[in-house]
């Protein structure tokens, strides 16, 4: 990730430049009384560049990073084209800096397959109660990993 967005943000030709980008991972399960209604993975990527040229503000938003200097030239362009008084930004000291998540038990590394037996074993017990016709359950988990950089040097994720 760091890789991509540094590249992206040189020789862009604009006073100030940022992106924020988004990676994301999940699972899912849906029960309906003893039948699975919905079990998988999902992952998606996005972001957001903000770009100050010329006096204004261009902002592009993107879902696939493989383009990410062309999101960076678009929103430089988008500034641009607003013009506008001049900017001045605060001089402010680039931060860098990696936060790891502070977990007991990653989710993720619980196989799909035991997750979806743990759950059979939970539908058995609640189905087992006297009076009890149906139920309905469900298990999400998620992961994002999310990144700032700017063009003055900060890199935070």
């Amino acid at each position: 990730m760091r890789d991509d967005i540094q590249e992206a943000l040189k020789d862009h030709g604009a006073r100030y430049v940022e992106i924020r980008l988004e990676q994301s991972e999940g699972t899912r399960l849906t029960y309906r009384g003893r039948e699975l209604e919905e079990i998988g993975r999902s992952s998606g990527i996005g972001g957001n560049v903000r770009a100050l040229a010329g006096g204004g503000w261009g902002f592009a938003c993107f879902n696939d990073i493989s383009d990410l200097k062309g999101k960076v030239a678009m929103a430089v362009s988008h500034a641009r084209h607003v013009g506008g008084e001049p900017v001045q930004l605060a001089d402010v000291e680039p931060h860098v800096d990696t936060v790891e998540p502070v977990l007991l038990e990653d989710p993720q590394d619980v196989p799909l397959h035991e997750k979806k037996r743990v759950f059979d074993e939970y539908i058995s017990l609640m189905l087992g109660v006297p009076g009890v016709q149906t139920c309905t359950i469900g298990y999400g988990d998620g992961r994002r990993k999310v990144g700032f950089a700017n063009s003055e040097g900060a890199y935070i994720e």
